[in-house]
């Protein structure tokens, strides 16, 4: 299986991702019709290789791949460290230098598109001046939380509370989130609800109690109020959510009926890029 090479170039400096002439690496112990540490060079334009043209033989699931230069026209910039791929940026940008005493010439970080290697695979290489622009998708998302009530008859509408310092969620470098993990504490007030669903969306008070009552019952995520209930972080369904122009919300709808009559609480909780 060859490669692709693509390039993205988030240097305001003279590099630019069309200068990129090629990479060099190494393969690992597990590459089949290779040893460990052999050089391999892939170019994103044809250009010249110091060594060897990169290819992985089909289906060889266990090679691993190491990005260690990348090749600017003539010059070689060796990355410190080098780049083990895979499927995600490593948490760090690497730094890049044409000569170890040198200052930092430019960051740069490398990811793989497929690890089976089952067909043609793509390496994505970003390159820049700043090192927080090359990381991967480890960018911890910010929250907030706004509640309302919408209150009928005389039920008193609930007065619960969402804790979020459990809950974690990251971003990839396109603020597009990519990972939740934890959960969201639902803590009762002093007017506790009885059940709660999670609306995709923002809701508030101004809504109708029909409007309400039709995205609970539209809602896939539902359940019963206890005090400390531990909502998890993948019931609010955020993967694949871009950020990049606002954050994206969802509402916890928490009721409370007595006598058929149904109050709400509306908490509308945001989830912002870093």
């Amino acid at each position: 299986m060859t490669p692709k090479i693509a390039v993205t170039n988030r240097a305001s400096s003279a590099l630019v991702a069309a200068e990129i002439t090629s990479i060099n690496g190494t393969y690992g112990s597990a590459c089949a019709d290779h040893t460990d540490g052999d050089p391999w060079s892939a170019s994103p334009n044809g250009g010249s290789l110091a060594h060897p043209e990169l290819y992985v033989i089909k289906n060889n699931a266990t090679c691993r791949l190491t990005v260690t230069e990348v090749v600017v026209g003539s010059t070689v910039y060796g990355a410190g460290p080098a780049i083990e791929l895979a499927q995600s940026y490593a948490e760090e940008a690497s730094a890049f230098k044409d000569d170890v005493e040198d200052p930092v010439d430019f960051y740069g970080n490398a990811r793989i598109d497929s690890l089976a290697f089952s067909a043609d695979f793509t390496i994505d290489v970003i390159v820049s001046d700043d090192p927080n622009t090359s990381i991967s998708g480890s960018k911890q998302g910010t929250f907030a939380t706004q509640s309302s009530t919408v209150v009928v008859g005389n039920v008193d509408a609930p007065n619960d509370t969402v804790d979020l310092s459990a809950f974690a969620l990251t971003t990839d470098i396109d603020d597009v989130v990519a990972e939740v993990s934890g959960f969201a504490t639902l803590n009762v007030g002093s007017r506790p609800g009885d059940d709660y669903a999670i609306h995709h969306g923002q809701l508030s008070g101004a809504a109708s109690p029909e409007t309400i009552a039709d995205a609970y019952d539209a809602a896939t995520k539902k359940g019963e109020v206890e005090d400390g209930l531990q909502i998890a972080a993948a019931d609010f369904a955020l993967g694949g959510e871009d950020l990049t122009s606002g954050p994206a919300r969802r509402t916890l709808i928490v009721r409370a009926t007595a006598e058929g009559v149904t109050s709400y609480q509306l908490i509308v909780l945001s989830f912002s890029k870093p």
